[in-house]
């Protein structure tokens, strides 16, 4: 758990990252990051708190959070029974860290993997799987580079919206029109539920 905290440490404009459990105790954290734990311990309660609270009230699981302050930022995942807190400068190169904290929350996913305890939850999976069904029922036997594409997605509807439109495009040149539009056509039904 300390090599994948250490890797989003070396993120420039990283100040430090930890991961709290459910009850916002501190599991595991960089040495860079010199806050007292009872400070940070009482602030992840309360922010685990409030994405449950976000949850029931969206009817839909929150699973990231950033707060944006003049001298700071936080960035928040959410994982299985806890979250994972990124703490940065206000100008930290967004999309570098995203790209890195989704291999970090992969990393943690396959690590405790069969735990209920600190498993990512990918809020997409049952669309995922969907489409990676309407993909198999499409395309047969040639599904298998269209359900690779859906499975390399990232964790945002953007991300498997872009894979769909790959996996049309790849339909359309390599395998034939008719197949494409099928597919298209279905995938976006769903993406659209």
């Amino acid at each position: 758990m300390q090599a994948i905290l250490n890797s989003l440490n070396e993120v420039l404009g990283v100040r430090g990252a930890f991961i709290c459990g459910s009850g916002g105790e501190i599991l595991a954290r960089t040495e860079s990051d010199h806050h007292p734990s009872e400070q940070i311990e009482a602030v992840g309660r309360t922010l685990v708190q409030t994405l449950d609270g976000l949850t029931s009230i969206k009817r839909r699981k929150v699973v990231a959070f950033d707060m944006l302050y003049e001298r700071g930022r936080i960035l928040v995942r959410k994982v299985k029974d806890g979250s994972l807190w990124i703490l940065c400068e206000p100008d930290v190169n967004l999309p570098l860290l995203n790209l890195t904290t989704s291999k970090a929350l992969k990393t943690l996913k396959k690590t405790y993997a069969g735990t209920e305890e600190l498993t990512p939850e990918d809020p997409l999976a049952e669309i995922r799987s969907k489409l990676k069904a309407i993909a198999e029922e499409v395309l047969g036997d040639y599904a298998g580079k269209a359900i690779a594409l859906l499975e390399e997605a990232g964790d945002s509807e953007a991300d498997l919206l872009a894979a769909c439109e790959e996996a049309e495009k790849m339909t359309r040149m390599f395998i034939n029109k008719e197949k494409a539009i099928i597919l298209s056509a279905r995938m976006k039904a769903t993406l659209d539920r």
